[in-house]
C-alpha cells in the first residue's frame, strides 16, 4: 500500500510538473443562461400526481486557471432551481374541499398546481479539460457545487376547479433550521458542464455550453409538520433539485509565464 501511494504521488508530481511547463493562464469571464428545473420529492412531501420541470435563470461569474488542457475554475452564479407539481381529482365522491371566508366547507374537482421556485448563490469548484488546438475547442467541466439560499422559498398555489373560483394563493419560507423552515441554508450538488468555445481574439473566446446538475437533499430536518390527529412532528421527507440547462458567455485568459527555462 505504501509504495503504490508513493508511485501514485511521484506520477501527480509529474503530471503537475508538466503542467506547469505547458501554456498557463488565469481565466475570467462571465455567462448567463436558463434551466429546466425539477424537485423530487419523498415520504410527507410526496402528495402530488404529477411533477414536472420549469423555466429557471441562471448567470453569474467564473474564475480559474488553466494549465495547458487541464483547468480549475471557480466563481459566484445566482442560480434559480424549482418545479412543478399537479394534484387532480375527477370524482365527486373524492372532491377537494374548502373553507371560504364564512365558515363554509365548500367541495369541487378540478385540478390545483403547485409551481415552487427557489433562489440561490453558487459556488462552483470545477476541474476541466480542453481540447483543441484551432479556433474551435470542446470540453467537459465537473464538480462540486456550494448552493447557498437567497430570499424566500415561494410557492404558487394555483386552483382550476369546476365550479367555484377560489383565488391564487401564494406560500413563503425562509431558509434556515428552525421549525418552521421548509429548506436548509445550504446544500451541496453535482455539476457537469460539456462545451466548446470559438477563439475571437489571441485571449478570448465565445463559450456555448450546457449543464446537468443534480442536488443532495434541501430539507431542513427540524422542519415541523401535522401527524393528522393535531400534533406536530417533525418531517419525513427528502427534497432533490435536479437541471438541465444551457449557457452562453465569453472567456479572457490572462497568460502568465511560470516553470523553469534551460
Amino acid at each position: 500500500m505504501k509504495k503504490y501511494l508513493l508511485t501514485t504521488g511521484v506520477c501527480a508530481l509529474f503530471l503537475l510538473s508538466a503542467s506547469m511547463q505547458a501554456q498557463t493562464a488565469i481565466i475570467f469571464g462571465p455567462e448567463a443562461g436558463v434551466n429546466f428545473s425539477k424537485i423530487k420529492v419523498t415520504d410527507d412531501f410526496d402528495y402530488m400526481d404529477d411533477y414536472s420541470r420549469i423555466l429557471r435563470l441562471q448567470g453569474g461569474l467564473n474564475v480559474g486557471v488553466q494549465f495547458g488542457m487541464w483547468g480549475v475554475t471557480t466563481g459566484v452564479k445566482f442560480n434559480q432551481k424549482g418545479g412543478k407539481a399537479t394534484l387532480e381529482r375527477r370524482d365527486p365522491k373524492n372532491p377537494f374541499t374548502f373553507v371560504d371566508g364564512d365558515g363554509n366547507i365548500i367541495a369541487d374537482v378540478g385540478e390545483i398546481t403547485v409551481k415552487e421556485s427557489t433562489n440561490w448563490l453558487s459556488i462552483p469548484l470545477m476541474a476541466r479539460a480542453q481540447f483543441g488546438n484551432g479556433p474551435f475547442k470542446f470540453g467537459i467541466a465537473l464538480g462540486p457545487q456550494f448552493n447557498f439560499g437567497i430570499g424566500k422559498l415561494k410557492n404558487e398555489v394555483e386552483y382550476n376547479l369546476t365550479v367555484t373560483n377560489p383565488p391564487n394563493e401564494e406560500e413563503t419560507s425562509n431558509y434556515g433550521k428552525s421549525a418552521l423552515e421548509t429548506y436548509k441554508p445550504m446544500h451541496l450538488s453535482l455539476v457537469i458542464n460539456p462545451a466548446i468555445w470559438y477563439d475571437i481574439s489571441p485571449n478570448g473566446s465565445f463559450k456555448f455550453g450546457m449543464m446537468f446538475e443534480t442536488g443532495s437533499d434541501m430539507v431542513n430536518e427540524n422542519y415541523l409538520v401535522s401527524d393528522g390527529a393535531g400534533n406536530a412532528r417533525k418531517v419525513n421527507a427528502t427534497a432533490k433539485a435536479s437541471a438541465i440547462g444551457i449557457m452562453i458567455g465569453y472567456e479572457h485568459r490572462f497568460d502568465i509565464n511560470v516553470g523553469v527555462k534551460y
